[in-house]
């Protein structure tokens, strides 16, 4: 119950955060012409395995640097992310997923919005078995889909799809807001 009462105020503070940005009023800007840059995000995570608390929460950190050097007109990105997830299995307890991820990253306009898609694929490390998702203890491979809107040059949505080796099992899908600096 507590954990709901937390995924819900989270969930309510990312929607304001969400129209706020969403509001804003902000000159055209270019992200091909940004240097190197972090970010930080969070949000709600939806598990596709048959376990009892099905939603959990994901936080996490990612570098994103342009590809081929060029800072200027590049619209492709290396990216580096790590992000924690507390499961909620139905024996063991709460369990963290860490998953490692690089990627590739590709923006693209909407209007004086950027939108970009990726793909990334790297490690995950679980501190216990979760039998309900199919996730074994220490690092198997996993793989993610992701895609996202830029509100204002440092803010942005997205939504991601990441998985393992038995996606129907292992899977979470996750509405998150970021800041990027």
């Amino acid at each position: 119950m507590q954990k709901s009462v937390t995924l819900l105020i989270v969930s309510a503070i990312a929607a304001l955060l969400a129209v706020t940005a969403a509001q804003a009023q902000f000159d055209y800007y270019d992200v091909y012409d940004q240097p190197s840059r972090w970010n930080i995000h969070a949000g709600i995570g939806f598990l596709s395995g048959d376990i009892d608390e099905d939603t959990t929460w994901v936080v996490g950190v990612e570098h994103e640097r342009p590809l081929g050097g060029e800072v200027d007109r590049t619209d492709s990105f290396l990216t580096l992310g790590v992000d924690w997830m507390p499961i909620d299995t139905n024996t063991t307890g709460t369990e963290s997923v860490v998953p490692i991820l690089i990627g590739y990253r590709r923006y693209t306009a909407l209007g004086a919005r950027r939108v970009y898609f990726g793909i990334a694929a790297g490690t995950r490390w679980a501190s216990e078995d979760i039998p309900e998702l199919d996730i074994k203890d220490g690092f198997e491979f996993e793989w993610g889909l992701n895609t996202g809107i830029n509100f204002t040059p440092e803010f942005f949505g997205q939504l991601r799809y990441l998985a393992g080796s038995e996606p129907s099992d292992d899977g979470v899908f996750t509405i998150e807001l970021g800041y990027r600096f």
